[in-house]
């Protein structure tokens, strides 16, 4: 059986990186349909940059700015497959990601992401990844528990290296538009409540914090959504429900909180660590005193986590 597949790539002011992501995509070994590339109201070169690309299987869409959410709803409209594998302009695949991808889908079609292991490469050009925990380095199929496994492994998804059945995402009403951070978590975890997730454990993603106009650079700190919305009272019951979504949300939750502080936003912390004691007080502690302490003993902490969880190239 031949499955239909489209690439979609939000684009907003990536005049410099938009040549790579694209080239990556019209490299992959295995076939798709189109790639979808929505302009979000550049005002550099980008749109310029994909319009000198010679192929059939692109789109080129234009809308005023309205975010990074509704781009990517955009592209889910028009789009023509049942299988959407998504990409930020400024990062790449490797040649094997969609066969990766395919291989996944052919393995259970009725799943609702599939993803493969990425890398990111850091301000100062260094490449790493996140160790795998409880997942064989040779595993390629469906996750025992999406929440646990995201929760301890820092490459196992993201904005880059994901491909969604249309039909779930269809069910949740695509990405939410007024979501500023965290829109992409709260999709993974809304399909996952209801779907089984597909997983490789070969790299097939480069992710490059150092690309320019990141959205971690301009858009300004605020409590992302998705914790918005699952740590809210009225979710509560769902969270008794699925013991694995509420302890990596509860995690996710306090890195972000230490990351709040840690940027100077001790407003924002005490307002995490006042969301999390209503759910675990430990937690909660745990990011109040992180407000309350120096800078670097956070940034200390975070060294000591990436020691034990990332692995960097030599």
């Amino acid at each position: 059986m031949t499955y239909r597949l489209s690439v979609i790539i939000p684009l907003y002011n990536k005049e410099k990186s938009i040549n790579r992501a694209v080239n990556s995509v019209l490299k992959q070994t295995a076939f798709f349909d189109e790639l979808i590339i929505v302009d979000d109201g550049s005002t550099d070169a980008s749109l310029d940059v994909v319009k000198q690309f010679d192929d059939s299987r692109i789109k080129v869409i234009s809308q005023k700015n309205q975010g990074v959410s509704s781009a990517r709803n955009t592209a889910i409209k028009v789009a023509c497959s049942d299988y959407l594998c998504f990409l930020d302009a400024d990062d790449e695949w490797r040649p094997n990601f969609l066969e990766q991808i395919v291989g996944l889908i052919k393995l259970n079609d009725k799943a609702g992401i599939y993803c493969a292991r990425y890398a990111e490469v850091d301000e100062h050009g260094k490449q790493f990844i996140g160790n795998l925990v409880n997942i064989n380095p040779n595993f390629y199929g469906q996750l025992a528990d999406f929440f646990l496994s995201y929760k301890e492994n820092r490459s196992l998804i993201c904005s880059s290296n994901t491909c969604l059945k249309k039909e779930y995402l269809e069910q949740i009403g695509g990405f939410p538009k007024e979501a500023k951070l965290g829109e992409d978590i709260f999709v993974w975890l809304s399909i996952a409540l209801s779907a089984p997730i597909m997983f490789s454990a070969k790299l097939a993603t480069i992710v490059y914090r150092n690309a320019e106009n990141r959205s971690h650079a301009r858009v300004k700190l605020v409590l992302p959504y998705h914790i918005q919305y699952f740590l809210n009272p009225s979710k509560r019951a769902l969270l008794e429900k699925n013991s694995t979504l509420k302890t990596f949300l509860l995690y996710n939750t306090t890195i972000f909180g230490l990351y709040a502080a840690q940027a100077g936003n001790r407003r924002l912390a005490i307002q995490t660590a006042k969301l999390l004691m209503a759910h675990k007080l430990m937690y909660g502690i745990i990011v109040f005193l992180g407000a309350c302490l120096p800078k670097s003993f956070i940034h200390l902490l975070k060294k000591l986590r990436n020691k034990k969880t990332l692995s960097y190239e030599n």
